[in-house]
């Protein structure tokens, strides 16, 4: 089903909601220094870009987990040396059309490859210094899995960072439980886990946690484009109006209601991989 909906979707999100130069349809942050949209919607990449050069990784092998239409990894395959190199996993035929339609264009096809596969299910990759995943964690129902997948591609020391929305606390109110259900729903958010629980999980694959950060105070939740969208989700209710870009917008705006109660919050998780996994043949 969620490889339907980003088929269906995706060039309309682009057109839409996220950046078709820049080739993001995620959440777009505001941090020190940024000004313009386009800067918001690369946040993301210069928060991962500072974490490649605090590792000390210098021509780093690279993993996009749930890639989208590439935009992350050629963005950072562009500010790193020519011998870096990256792969990006998305579920979408559509998405991983448009990712390697942008290598050739950027001329970074060979640094670049973009994989139609699921990331809790990868194929033979060789291992990797640094793997990311930018809002698609919370899309998955079995963190264990995902954890245990990121953790068998990359090398002893590598590191995995997770940016992406975490559940705070538990609604108190119907109101409440109605917001996180329209999230979870329009977004197709069922892998919604607190971080304690996204900790865990990680830690079941040898994934130690280095650094957590609180990033929600850099996403906007009251600016006028959300106002014209809450004015939308209004009507869209009003006339009964259902599909999957329908059901994102209610999903997007309960997302900001939910942000601004507490309930979540957008942050960023790195682990680092400090054991390494047995191979079935050398289980007792």
């Amino acid at each position: 089903m969620l490889k339907r909906y980003y088929d269906r979707n995706t060039r309309l999100f682009l057109w839409l909601g996220g950046s078709r130069s820049a080739l993001t349809i995620h959440r777009a942050l505001w941090g020190p220094g940024v000004r313009t949209r386009q800067e918001a919607l690369a946040y993301a990449h210069h928060l991962l870009l500072e974490q490649i050069h605090a590792a000390g990784l210098v021509e780093p092998r690279l993993l996009d987990l749930g890639c989208g239409v590439g935009g992350s990894l050629l963005s950072l395959l562009a500010q790193l040396p020519e011998g870096s190199s990256g792969t990006g996993v998305t579920l979408s035929p559509v998405q991983a059309d448009l990712a390697r339609r942008a290598a050739r264009e950027r001329a970074m096809e060979q640094r670049a490859a973009f994989l139609e596969a699921d990331f809790l299910c990868l194929p033979a990759l060789s291992p990797v210094d640094f793997a990311y995943a930018i809002e698609s964690f919370v899309l998955t129902a079995h963190p264990a899995a995902f954890f245990q997948q990121a953790a068998g591609v990359l090398r002893l020391g590598g590191q995995l960072v997770v940016i992406d929305d975490f559940l705070l606390r538990e609604p108190t109110t119907s109101r409440e439980s109605s917001l996180l259900a329209a999230f979870v729903r329009g977004w197709h958010a069922h892998g919604l886990n607190t971080p304690q629980q996204a900790i865990r999980s990680a830690a079941l694959s040898g994934l130690t946690l280095l650094h957590e950060a609180d990033l929600s105070t850099m996403v906007r939740v009251n600016t006028l484009r959300d106002r014209a969208v809450s004015a939308a989700v209004g009507l869209g209710r009003l006339l009964q109006l259902r599909g999957p870009y329908w059901d994102s917008l209610y999903g997007g705006d309960a997302l900001r209601a939910c942000l601004a109660s507490d309930l979540t919050s957008y942050r960023m998780l790195v682990f680092e991989k400090s054991v390494l996994q047995s191979s079935p043949e050398s289980d007792p």
